[in-house]
């Protein structure tokens, strides 16, 4: 379990989910029925957050959401158990796409006078962002922290109802650099072999790769 550092202040493994073309996805189904999408998409979040009582929703993005978890390797079971769940999944005739990004590092929390409720800031949130956006559809990408903790405890797939189990595998995609970021970061990925889809992203706007992968078995790239 990660320990608080200060006051508002913690360590924490966050988690960034995004819906895959959700504009237009609307525009294809309507607002009303997209919104029934959006809908089924949240109940199997949920579900898929159910056996992590410590997580907590630090915010809805409206095709997304940003968790915090105190443990990392919770954090990468959740977001297999989402792979996984939402491998195959259709609703209304459209496939559920969505993409994640998982990072270890300190965030504060305050209270926000308009809604009432708490806020958390902090550049690691940033950084989970443009690690999910660098992810494609079904991808789960993640920081070498992560990848660590993740890589010592999480052995296979956690159970999904009415989905098989497939082997859990790991790679390196090599180091990138994110616009913001003072250092190049290595990123990895898990997932299983017609899940995932093991290819390392492409340079965008805000990151750039500038190191080779290092493949499979990605505890070679220490």
């Amino acid at each position: 379990m990660l320990a608080d550092t200060g006051p508002g202040k913690r360590l924490a493994a966050l988690m960034f989910t995004d819906l895959i073309g959700s504009v237009a996805l609307q525009q294809r189904l309507g607002t009303a029925a997209y919104m029934d999408f959006v809908a089924r998409h949240d109940a199997i979040f949920q579900e898929c957050l159910a056996d992590v009582p410590d997580a907590r929703v630090l915010n809805e993005t409206g095709d997304g959401f940003l968790v915090r978890f105190d443990d990392p390797s919770d954090a990468v079971n959740t977001a297999l158990r989402l792979q996984l769940r939402l491998h195959g999944e259709k609703w209304l005739g459209e496939d559920m796409r969505i993409r994640i990004g998982l990072h270890l590092g300190v965030i504060t929390e305050m209270d926000e006078r308009v809604r009432g409720e708490k806020r958390a800031i902090g550049m690691p949130i940033n950084l989970t962002a443009r690690i999910m956006d660098l992810a494609d559809a079904g991808q789960i990408l993640m920081t070498r922290a992560v990848y660590e903790d993740a890589r010592n405890h999480v052995r296979d797939y956690p159970p999904v109802p009415e989905r098989q189990p497939a082997e859990l595998q790991w790679t390196s995609h090599g180091l990138y650099e994110f616009k913001g970021n003072p250092e190049p970061v290595e990123i990895f990925e898990a997932g299983a072999e017609g899940i995932a889809p093991f290819l390392p992203p492409e340079s965008g706007g805000k990151a750039k790769r500038t190191g080779a992968e290092c493949g499979k078995d990605a505890h070679r790239c220490r």
